[in-house]
């Protein structure tokens, strides 16, 4: 494991920058020896201290989130985000929560299923090409989808990766027309705007954008209870994406 993943797992920082922080300016131990590198891996069972403080792992914990419209996925104190609904989940200590991220986001106007958790081996697991976790999204379109740019979609299109700047080949596994002007769409990758990006080019419009599933999650084969997130376990994920 590495250093500044077990200070962010302690839950006593809201934020890795913060994390990043006390460990490059000397104040976390290994095993008794101060360690300024934020990279350094050691063994789960050593003992990490914050000066005289020894620092503990909170649970794993692993929350299935339907993100509703109008929200960010990043921390912010300008916007509300998802961390701001979390904060009203009883079931959670704070400091669990303070360790808690997104596996992938959603922009602010796109709604449906983001898993949050504070296990860093899932994030691989999900987001990681060669895994091959599908995602699935529910597009309502500004005009109807013709037939040749269904098959310019799954033959793959290039769009701008927003980290890189470079342009990378994209493409549909698959695309099920709902309606007129709506269809469903899986996708293998998950970059940035990636399927708002991947109408543009065939000269169309992501009017609406819910994602609908990942893997073989469901979002409506679950059970929400009225509200906005339902907490699971690393099992029940496990069976529900298959993985």
């Amino acid at each position: 494991m590495r250093l500044l993943s077990l200070v962010m797992r302690s839950g006593e920082f809201e934020r890795s920058v913060e994390a990043h922080e006390v460990i490059i300016n000397g104040n976390v131990s290994v095993n008794g020896n101060v360690i300024k590198d934020p990279k350094y891996s050691f063994k789960v069972n050593s003992v990490i201290k914050l000066k005289d403080h020894e620092l503990k792992l909170q649970d794993l914990t692993y929350i299935i989130f339907n993100k509703p419209k109008g929200i960010i996925c990043q921390k912010s104190s300008k916007e509300k985000t998802i961390y701001d609904m979390l904060n009203e989940i009883r079931e959670i200590n704070k400091k669990t929560k303070n360790t808690l991220f997104s596996i992938g986001r959603l922009d602010k106007d796109t709604t449906g299923l983001i898993i949050i958790t504070n296990d860093g081996q899932l994030e691989k697991i999900l987001t990681r090409k060669e895994h091959g976790i599908l995602k699935t999204y529910n597009v309502k379109l500004e005009n109807t989808m013709k037939d040749d740019d269904t098959k310019s979609l799954l033959h793959g299109v290039k769009i701008k990766d927003d980290n890189t700047g470079r342009e990378i080949l994209v493409k549909a596994l698959k695309i099920k027309k709902l309606g007129k002007k709506e269809i469903e769409i899986i996708i293998g990758e998950g970059k940035k705007r990636q399927v708002k990006k991947m109408m543009k080019i065939v000269g169309n419009e992501a009017v609406e954008l819910k994602r609908v599933g990942i893997g073989s999650l469901r979002i409506e084969e679950l059970d929400f209870k009225g509200r906005p997130y339902m907490i699971s376990t690393y099992d029940h994920l496990k069976k529900c994406i298959v993985f």
